[in-house]
Formats: C-alpha cells, sequence, structure tokens
C-alpha cells in the first residue's frame, strides 16, 4: 500500500520502506537503528496485497527475517489503503535524482501501557517522518486504538509546506467518506478559454488557398538560394498535384515525398494534398531499409523522389518519380481536384514502435487545422512569421514549420542540415527567421554558444520536459521582446496539443508569465478549444486536483489511427465519456491555475533531443545482430549535463568476461548493423558487454546492478568523479601539450568519459557523442582553448570531418585558428 501511494505522489515507481527488526524480534535491544531498508518498484494498477507480496518476497530472499512467520509486516487497515491509493496528491518538484520517491513508515499498533512506569504516563505519541536525504517526501503511520494517525514531511519552502496540508486535507476527506463518494467521476480538464462553437469545416488546404488570394506575392518558402511567393507555390503544387491524377493516385491513397528540405519538396507536399491523397514525409538520411520499411508498411502508391535519392526507395513502390523541373511544369489541361474533407488524412508520418515495427499514425486535416488557429494566439502565427524549418523532413517538427508558416500568410524559412556552431549563429542571426520550434537540449546549447541573438518572435520549446532553470536561462537569452511557449503533444495529436506560455514578448503589455517557473519543471499548459482533456487513473476513474493520472485528449487533434494496425488503435484510441480520446501514456497532474504538469510514461518510451524513441524497437534491432545472446536498452542520463542517453547492455554469443567482468564487444560492427536499420538518433550513446541482465523481485530489470555508462566500448574507461581534476589525465600516458590535455578533458566533461584513456584517434560519435554534444564540445573548445567567438574558425577548420571528429582532428584545428 505504502508504494502505491508513494508511487501516486511523484509518478516514481521506487519507494523504501524500513521494516524494523525489532518489532519482529523482543530480544533485540539497541537504541540504534535496526531497520531492514527494502526498495521496491511499482507498476501502475498494483493494489497494496501485490505490493506487500512482493515485500514479503523480498525479505524472504535476503534472510534477514527468514525466521519469522506470517505476515513480514503488520498488515495496514484496508480502509486506509483504500483511502491512500485514491488520494495522495503530488508534491511537485521532490523527486528528482534519489535514491527513491519516498519512504514510508509503519509504527504499527501502539500501546501507551508499554511505555508507562511508576512515574510517567504516556497519554499519546507521534510518529516523526524520517528526514533522510535518500528521499524526497517521507510517510509515517501509527494505528492507535480508535483511529490511524498519518503524517508526512518533505524539503522544502513554503510551497512544499503548503502542498502537505493539502495532501493531509485530501487524505482525511478521502478517507471518512464512504466508497462510493471515493471515487470521483470523470471530468474534463480545463482547456484554453476561447469560443468552443461548432467544429472547424476548414481544411488545411482551404487555408492555404485563403493566403493565396489574400497575398499572392507575399513570400512562401525562402531558402538560402531563392525566394518563392505563395503564387509560385501554388503553381508548382498544382503541377505535380496534376499529374498525381494522371498517374492514377486516387484520394486517400499514400503518397511518399522523399526529398529534402527544398522547395520542391514543400510543393511537392502541397500537390499531394491537392490531389486528396496522403503525403508520406520520409528523411534520405535515414537507413534504406527503414525508408522501404515505411514504405511497404504504408502502401504508398507512388513516390516523388529528389533525384539524388533514388536508391533508396528500391523496388517496393510501384511508381517513381523524379522531383526536377519537369514534374513541375504546366500540364496539357486544366486539372480537376477532388473534394476534401476535415476528416481526410492529411499526412502519415512513422514513430518508432515498442515491438521493434514502426507504426505509421494518420493525422486529418481537421488536426492540423486545429494545431494552426490555437497557434495564431499561443505562438502569434500570421503573415509576419518567418519559421525556421531546420528539421528532419520525416518528423512532426518538420509539419509544425510547414503548417505553421503556410497556413497562415508567413513563410517558411529552409535551413542547412548540419547543426553546429557556426549553423546555428547563422539560423539565429542572418537567416531571417524569427520563429523556431526548439527542443530544451538544442536551447541549452544555443545559450552555451553566447551568441547575440536579434530580437526573435517566437521560440516554441517542445519534444522533451523542459526545466524551469532552462526556461529561466532562455528568457534571459532570447530577451523580453521574444514570446516563449512551452509546448506538448505527441504525433498522435497533431503535433501540439497543449502550450504553456513562459514570456509573453510584450513587456509592455503583459507580465513575464510566472506559474511554473517556480516549480522543478515548466508546466505544459491548456488545450486549445473543442479539446476535452482527461486525466484518469488504471480503473479508468478521474483522478483528484494535484493527483497524478494518465492524459486522455479528445477533439479535433486525435489522429485517425495507426495506418494498418487495427490492434494497436483500438488499444490507444478508446472512448472516455461519449469523446473519441488518445490514450497518450504520459502521466501528468492539474496544478493550480488549472495548468497541466507533465510527470513521465507509464512505459519505457523516451523522448531524446526531441525524437521520439522506444527503446524496445532499438533492443528488437540489437537482438538481430549474430553475436548477440541477450541485450537491453535502457535510458540513462549523461554526466554532464543530466540529458538522457540510450545505452545497449549486451550479452554476447561465447565470449569470456574480461577482468572488470565486462565482456568484449564488437562496438563497431553493432553500431554499423543498428545503422542498417534505426536511424541515427536511435543508436546507443553507449554499447557495454555483460555476462548477465540483472533482475529486481518483480522480475523487472535491475538498473541499479548494472555498470553505468562508460566509455568501455571505445576502450575509455568511465571517469571518475572523484578524482581531482588535475589528475585526471594519466601521468604515465604520452607527453602531451597543454592544448590537447584541454580538450581531452573537455572531451571526458561532454562525453562521460575518463581523458586519461583518450588518443588521438579516439572518435567523438564513436564514444556516443552526437550533433548537439558536438556544438557544446566545439563551443567550449573555442572558449577555453581557442578564443572566444572563435566557432567559426575551428568549424571552418574542421570542414569536412563534421562526422568523423577525433581528437586528433580537433586539436589540430585548434592549434591552426590559435595561430592564425
Amino acid at each position: 500500500m505504502s508504494a502505491a501511494v508513494a508511487h501516486m505522489c511523484s509518478g516514481s515507481p521506487r519507494i523504501m520502506v524500513p521494516v524494523d527488526l525489532r518489532r519482529h524480534d523482543p530480544e533485540l535491544r539497541s537504541t540504534a537503528n535496526l531497520a531492514l531498508p527494502l526498495f521496491l518498484d511499482v507498476t501502475p494498477g498494483q493494489n497494496w496485497e501485490e505490493i506487500n507480496a512482493q515485500l514479503l518476497k523480498g525479505m524472504t530472499l535476503r534472510q534477514e527475517l527468514s525466521e519469522i512467520e506470517g505476515s513480514g509486516l503488520s498488515a495496514i487497515p484496508g480502509w486506509i489503503t483504500r483511502g491512500m491509493l485514491r488520494s495522495a496528491h503530488t508534491l511537485g518538484g521532490l523527486t528528482g535524482s534519489n535514491a527513491a520517491s519516498a519512504i514510508v513508515s509503519h509504527a504499527g499498533k501502539v500501546d501507551l501501557d508499554k511505555y508507562a512506569t511508576s512515574t510517567f504516563t504516556a497519554t499519546s505519541v507521534r510518529a516523526v517522518p524520517a528526514a533522510t536525504g535518500l528521499v524526497p517526501v517521507s510517510f509515517a503511520l501509527v494505528e492507535h486504538g480508535n483511529h490511524t494517525e498519518i503524517t508526512v514531511s518533505a524539503r522544502g519552502g513554503r510551497g512544499v509546506a503548503a502542498g502537505l496540508e493539502q495532501l493531509l486535507d485530501h487524505i482525511e476527506r478521502v478517507l471518512t467518506a464512504t466508497a462510493e463518494t471515493a471515487v470521483a467521476p470523470t471530468r474534463v480538464v480545463p482547456a484554453l478559454p476561447v469560443d468552443n462553437g461548432a467544429p472547424s469545416r476548414e481544411t488545411a488546404l482551404s487555408l492555404f488557398a485563403q493566403q493565396v488570394r489574400a497575398n499572392p506575392d507575399a513570400a512562401a518558402v525562402i531558402s538560402p538560394d531563392t525566394t518563392v511567393s505563395y503564387r509560385e507555390l501554388d503553381r508548382r503544387s498544382t503541377n505535380i498535384a496534376a499529374q498525381l491524377i494522371q498517374r492514377g493516385v486516387t484520394p486517400g491513397a499514400v503518397v511518399a515525398v522523399l526529398a529534402d528540405r527544398t522547395i520542391a519538396g514543400m510543393a511537392a507536399q502541397l500537390g499531394v494534398m491537392k490531389a486528396g491523397s496522403t503525403f508520406l514525409p520520409l528523411d534520405s538520411h535515414h537507413p534504406a531499409s527503414r525508408i522501404q520499411v515505411a514504405l511497404a508498411d504504408s502502401g504508398a502508391v507512388l513516390a516523388l523522389v529528389e533525384k539524388p535519392h533514388v536508391d533508396l526507395v528500391g523496388e517496393v513502390v510501384r511508381d517513381v518519380v523524379i522531383l526536377d523541373e519537369s514534374v513541375q511544369a504546366e500540364s496539357e489541361s486544366a486539372p480537376v481536384f477532388p473534394d476534401v474533407s476535415p476528416d481526410d488524412a492529411v499526412y502519415v508520418t512513422y514513430t518508432s514502435g515498442s515491438t521493434g515495427r514502426p507504426k505509421g499514425v494518420l493525422v486529418p486535416h481537421r488536426g492540423v487545422v486545429s494545431f494552426v488557429e490555437a497557434g495564431r494566439e499561443w505562438y502569434q502565427l500570421g503573415p509576419e512569421t518567418r519559421f525556421g524549418h531546420y528539421h528532419t523532413p520525416a518528423a512532426d517538427m518538420a509539419c509544425a514549420a510547414f503548417f505553421s508558416a503556410l497556413l497562415t500568410g508567413g513563410a517558411i524559412t529552409l535551413l542547412p542540415d548540419d547543426v553546429s556552431p557556426v549553423s546555428l549563429r547563422h539560423m539565429l542571426t542572418e537567416s531571417g527567421a524569427n520563429t523556431f520550434l526548439l527542443t530544451p537540449s538544442l536551447v541549452g546549447s544555443i545559450t552555451r554558444l553566447g551568441i547575440d541573438v536579434p530580437s526573435l518572435r517566437t521560440i516554441i520549446i517542445g519534444g522533451e520536459k523542459l526545466y524551469s532553470s532552462l526556461a529561466r536561462t532562455a528568457c534571459e537569452f532570447f530577451g523580453p521582446d521574444t514570446r516563449i511557449v512551452n509546448s506538448y503533444g505527441p504525433t498522435e495529436l497533431s503535433i501540439v496539443c497543449s502550450n504553456h506560455v513562459i514570456a509573453s514578448g510584450h513587456p509592455d503589455q503583459e507580465p513575464v508569465t510566472s506559474i511554473g517557473l517556480d516549480r522543478e519543471s515548466v508546466p505544459i499548459g491548456r488545450a486549445p478549444a473543442r479539446t476535452p482533456v482527461f486525466l484518469l487513473d488504471e480503473q479508468g476513474h478521474s483522478v483528484p486536483d494535484g493527483e497524478v493520472g494518465e492524459l486522455y485528449f479528445g477533439g479535433p487533434q486525435v489522429a485517425l489511427g495507426y495506418l494498418g494496425r487495427s490492434d494497436l488503435t483500438a488499444q490507444k484510441f478508446v472512448t472516455v465519456d461519449s469523446e473519441f480520446t488518445y490514450r497518450t501514456g504520459d502521466l501528468a497532474r492539474l496544478i493550480p491555475g488549472e495548468t497541466l504538469e507533465f510527470v513521465g510514461r507509464i512505459d519505457d518510451q523516451v523522448k531524446i533531443r526531441g525524437n521520439r524513441i522506444e527503446p524496445g524497437e532499438v533492443q528488437a534491432a540489437l537482438e538481430a545482430h549474430r553475436d548477440v545472446k541477450a541485450c537491453a536498452v535502457v535510458v540513462r542520463k549523461r554526466a554532464d549535463d543530466g540529458s538522457p542517453m540510450l545505452v545497449g547492455y549486451v550479452i554476447p554469443e561465447d565470449v569470456a568476461p574480461q577482468a572488470d567482468g565486462t565482456q568484449q564487444l564488437d562496438i563497431a560492427g553493432l553500431r554499423a548493423h543498428l545503422a542498417d536499420f534505426v536511424p541515427t538518433y536511435m543508436i546507443p550513446a553507449a554499447l557495454i558487454g555483460v555476462p548477465e541482465l540483472p533482475v529486481t523481485l518483480n522480475g523487472k530489470l535491475d538498473l541499479a546492478a548494472l555498470p553505468l555508462p562508460a566509455a568501455a566500448d571505445a576502450g575509455v574507461a568511465a571517469t571518475d568523479a572523484s578524482a581531482p581534476a588535475e589528475a585526471s589525465v594519466n601521468a604515465d600516458a604520452v607527453e602531451r601539450s597543454p592544448q590537447w590535455t584541454a580538450i581531452a578533458q573537455i572531451w571526458g566533461e561532454v562525453l562521460s568519459v575518463n581523458p586519461s584513456a583518450l588518443e588521438d584517434d579516439s572518435d567523438f560519435f564513436v564514444l556516443g557523442g552526437d550533433s548537439l554534444a558536438a556544438v557544446d564540445m566545439l563551443a567550449k573548445v573555442s572558449r577555453q582553448v581557442v578564443t572566444p567567438g572563435g566557432e567559426a574558425k575551428l568549424v571552418a577548420a574542421l570542414d569536412g570531418f563534421a562526422h568523423q571528429l577525433t581528437l586528433s582532428r580537433v586539436y589540430e584545428a585548434a592549434l591552426s585558428v590559435s595561430t592564425d
């Protein structure tokens, strides 16, 4: 029961329960703490009987109480169990990086006569929750003759104290209520207070047509080489649509678009829409096998492909059309386009699948329209918008840029591929773009570059959990004239379905929004009009305000389902109070101000650098390698900034363990194998060989028993955080210059590796780095080894080696820049 309470309070599955040995052995005499700490991992939906059985199993396995028969702990009364399971409120931002989410102590029944002496009579007893840095919140329960006393404590200031009072008040209300009233009826979380009139009958096509009529000569697409007006983009897309119809493409059919961020790619997507079809955006940087899986799974009848990428399509699609000038030429006769309704699919994108198979999400026109209409207010979308597009074409973040600009009269600004200090500087200061959708990871990298950014229109932050510390840094970095919004939305909910304004961008009219910035993470805000939101427990009942529940969204932005996956669609798209909803799998709570706060996931899905990843898909790809006997792919935190990264633990076939207990792996071979099946962002940052995969009491993978991510996969040992910095570079190693040593030290910080084990040929990306980590690394090298503001020269010196950053190359480039 206690574990279930703690899980509801924090959304974290680990709870510590101290078992006092003196309660079970009267012969024990000691004033010292003789409590046995047991850690329990709780899954949503477990009741108190199941958790108590898990507790007994833990004590039996450890044999500390093996001589005791019966229950290991006094059974807590069922009426308290049921009440606390339904009533525990969440204490915001208390879990952090703790050994457990909470500690729950049960003192059992207290007989006051046992405390009496000839000169002292005990009239009351109080339970004092354990005060420990191991956990953020503590519960203590004492059973008296006619009542049970519950005490709760937590670290923090006035806000936490108020939360504790609210928690106890609600527990008292629920425990004194009947079983019927203890379960709240399903209710809708408040949405954005705007007109909730009839559903819009607009489509993405009709909104684009409005912009063409209103201002045909306005810029629609801005590329590094040219600018295309709405009139010209309309003409090109119309010609593409005409050719699709001539080739027999019918309404509702899926047409793939394999193009980079180009004008032709933008025209192709619009052309598919005009033909009444559904466009499938693909990324030429993804493995050919993944591209072909999406083509086959979607049943694409035709692919519009830029010439350099034709070989990636293979023979999966019966008709391949090259996106060149000829396909955009005028058709001989005026085309007749089919009618398109709001419920028709406009695009399909593929997301990571937990079973190892990506799944295609069908997004309707009504969803895009709702997103854009809400964005007019949230993001200040309109003719002045210049939306910077640097995203992978295959993700819905690219669709956000595409629709936000072209359906509101703004322009989409196409930006270069590689993320580097130079490209980020260009993107923010020279591209002309004034609106960006950035992940928190990228925001962090940008703020560390020290760029003097001009006043921007809007910064939308999404794709990952946004911590308040970074939000405050972003407000200071971008300045008071920039609107900053924290956004939330899975692909199944048409890009973004909830927003929280952090800074208004109008300091003279509105103050900077402070709601949530005093919490650990920034709220995800509220949903747009006509979007019912439900917070439900495992039984489908509404949770009280402040309590953690699973998010369900209804309304126009709910996707049509998973393409060709009726079984999975039935699991995730469900009816709640006669409302067709998407079950997100995300845990959240309603905090003061009727605002949603994201807590975590009910499963293993994770967002890394804004990319949605199911570790199960990566694990399935890794298990397919002939030399892998078994494996597990999990999420760990980077040592430098605490951001999430994937780590693969592998039991290789018939390999003897090394001296440190790990197993030798063919890292290069495993990475090459993964690169054939999954995108680069899904390849684990570290691959570690292990002799076995340890499990917890309830059969789950025991992360605590696995070695921490080290660069053992590249022959580099993990950094010893306790070692003094000046001793971090091996004194017995080859004598290095101060610059080489400084760069190695920076690599150690960014990659969480031991600088003393680095060599000239150590590869940044093989060691687990990615493009954003490379940005941080090069920025630090520029500041500490070269000169502040020297990023441009340093990156120019590394031209041609952007994806092969060895330590020697970075050192030589830094040396050449320093001697200029």
